[in-house]
């Protein structure tokens, strides 16, 4: 099945999108600009190499403030990385610029994985740090689970929607089996083509539009089965 993709990216690049709301916020005080800074210096430098090379001293040279303002607003690297890394996966995820109106649902399901595509190219860096960042941190652990079962849960509604609510709770929780595995699937290939760059996923996927089409083929496969869903097709339209 062949999608549309958008003629410009739906994603966007987070350090410009974080500097761009920077600047148009006129109501920082003096203080919340300095650290503004220093959360735009760490974002820069993330998405530029990884968590592990990240330093202070880059990190307040790049902000051009003193070291001793650093300590003010951070306890250390993880307190920043922190915030930079929870600010940046609740963007991802808040402010998705994709246009649904008018689309059916499986046009909506390839735009969602596009975006994810888009969003894993170009913040590779971030995204790298992200996933370091989780096998360290156990609050920031909790946080993406918290934040990944929210995922589902709007996918869930969404599905129920097109579809209707699951009859029996073993036929909700089939869904849900279902639902969180697309999820991790469409995660896991976006990680090894973007954040590690293997050379063999790369050339299967060489766009986003191409792992898009194939997330979206293999989605509707699974969500119109007949374990997923017995709504008739005719009622598949929306």
């Amino acid at each position: 099945m062949s999608f549309n993709s958008p003629d410009t990216p739906m994603a966007f690049r987070y350090v410009d999108h974080l500097a761009d709301r920077i600047e148009a916020d006129t109501s920082l005080s003096k203080g919340e600009q300095r650290k503004t800074k220093l959360l735009l210096a760490a974002a820069e430098i993330l998405q530029d190499g990884a968590y592990h090379n990240m330093r202070i001293a880059d990190v307040i040279k790049r902000a051009g403030v003193a070291r001793g303002t650093f300590y003010i607003y951070f306890e250390d690297k993880s307190d920043i990385a922190l915030q930079v890394l929870t600010d940046f996966r609740a963007t991802m995820f808040n402010v998705p610029r994709v246009n649904f109106s008018g689309k059916d649902w499986r046009t909506r399901i390839y735009l969602a994985n596009l975006y994810f595509a888009e969003v894993h190219q170009m913040n590779d860096g971030l995204l790298r740090a992200f996933y370091q960042f989780v096998d360290e941190a156990d609050d920031f652990r909790k946080m993406r689970h918290v934040k990944e079962r929210e995922w589902v849960d709007r996918l869930y509604h969404a599905y129920a929607r097109v579809f209707g609510p699951a009859e029996t709770n073993e036929d909700r929780a089939n869904v849900l089996r279902r639902l969180h595995a697309l999820r991790v699937m469409i995660e896991g290939l976006c990680m090894q083509v973007y954040v590690e760059s293997m050379s063999e996923m790369v050339a299967l996927f060489p766009t986003p539009q191409k792992l898009a089409e194939t997330a979206t083929d293999l989605w509707i496969d699974a969500l119109t089965t007949s374990e997923a869903a017995s709504a008739p097709e005719v009622n598949r339209a929306g």
